[in-house]
């Protein structure tokens, strides 16, 4: 079992100096990761074990 950590941000259009518009606050994030991240796959590389297809949830 893989245990992962993810790091989101909402920043600005302008990159982190700048503020997210007001639409983009924390109900979008919390409707928008979640979709996101069944969105993800990551096939690791060939081993004894095989290639494993690693997903979210």
């Amino acid at each position: 079992m893989v245990h992962f950590h993810a790091i989101i941000r909402l920043d600005g259009a302008d990159g982190p100096d700048q503020s997210p518009p007001d639409w983009a606050d924390h109900h979008l994030l919390a409707r928008a990761v979640p979709v996101a991240a069944r969105s993800v796959k990551l096939l690791s590389p060939a081993s004894e074990l095989g290639p494993v297809d690693a997903r979210v949830g």
